[in-house]
């Protein structure tokens, strides 16, 4: 097979730097603020009134040590405030505690998902993140944003939440919604209408074990834990997403393993955590196996 490849150039025909176009991906927030009046351009609709909010990375860097995977930059929250025709934005970084007690030494103190500790005293600090947080992995606060009965929350793969006020957009820091949260929380929490809920789960490594925790979040009632499952085999890395229906919560768990090898690597800060995780095709992918449909709508889905 014969593949043509075609240079794309500039109307002066010189060539196209793609690495140039996606720099913009990687800066650093120029500026944060509260809402303020935003330029219109048109006209929008008088009876559209509410407040969009969006994540992602903010900052892609720290004190100098560039993080390595987009994943780790720090969660930036913006909204858009609708009202009367009208439109006020607003821009924040979400100052979780590893980014406050980074500003506050003015160094890195956490590994990322993909970016690890180096230089001198690296291995200090990371044992003494394993010691005293409840991830040794710094929780960016990147990945999504949900309002959760008039709560704000951003939201990590492998984090507890951050809570925001939904007016400010200021930090008012981790939360495990009433103790009820055990570790990891989510990113992709899921809503099923006929409930009037929503779920979340997160993957839990306790000693030689590793769980995997349910979560109800009622439109109305507290936030439970359904339940905590324990995996057939471990699994160290994250579960994305998962399926749910009006009786039932789905989840493929994938063969990821991290054997002792990869895990020293890991703490010498040789590879970061997410590049030491192998997957493992003799392990296959775990399935949970459903109970039969509840009885009743509002008993709590199988899974």
């Amino acid at each position: 097979m014969n593949v043509t490849t075609t240079q794309i150039t500039h109307s002066n025909n010189e060539p196209i730097d793609h690495n140039h176009l996606w720099q913009g991906l990687f800066e650093d927030i120029a500026e944060e603020h509260g809402f303020r009046p935003l330029r219109i351009e048109g006209q929008l609709p008088t009876d559209i009134n509410g407040v969009y909010h969006q994540n992602g990375p903010g900052l892609f860097s720290s004190f100098g040590a560039k993080y390595n995977h987009l994943f780790d930059g720090d969660g930036l929250i913006r909204a858009v405030k609708f009202k009367g025709g009208k439109a006020e934005g607003a821009v924040k970084l979400v100052q979780t505690a590893g980014l406050l007690a980074e500003r506050k030494v003015k160094e890195p103190l956490l590994d990322g998902f993909g970016t690890s500790l180096q230089g001198k005293g690296a291995m200090k600090k990371r044992f003494r993140a394993m010691r005293t947080n409840p991830s040794p992995i710094k929780n960016a606060a990147n990945t999504n944003v949900i309002q959760w009965q008039q709560r704000l929350l951003a939201l990590h793969e492998g984090s507890l939440p951050a809570e925001l006020v939904i007016d400010t957009l200021e930090t008012i820091g981790e939360t495990t919604l009433s103790g009820v949260v055990k570790g990891a929380f989510s990113a992709h929490p899921t809503w099923v209408s006929e409930r009037r809920c929503g779920y979340n789960f997160g993957i839990r490594p306790a000693g030689i074990n590793t769980y995997l925790d349910i979560y109800e979040m009622p439109a109305q009632s507290p936030c439970r834990l359904l339940n905590s499952i324990k995996l057939d085999r471990r699994c160290i890395g994250f579960v994305h997403d998962f399926t749910a229906t009006q009786n039932h919560l789905i989840f493929f768990i994938p063969p990821l393993n991290l054997s002792l090898t990869g895990a020293m690597r890991a703490m010498m800060g040789t590879t970061s955590l997410f590049d030491s995780v192998q997957w493992q095709d003799d392990m296959a992918t775990e399935v949970s196996q459903p109970r039969e449909p509840p009885p009743q709508l509002l008993s709590e889905p199988s899974v």
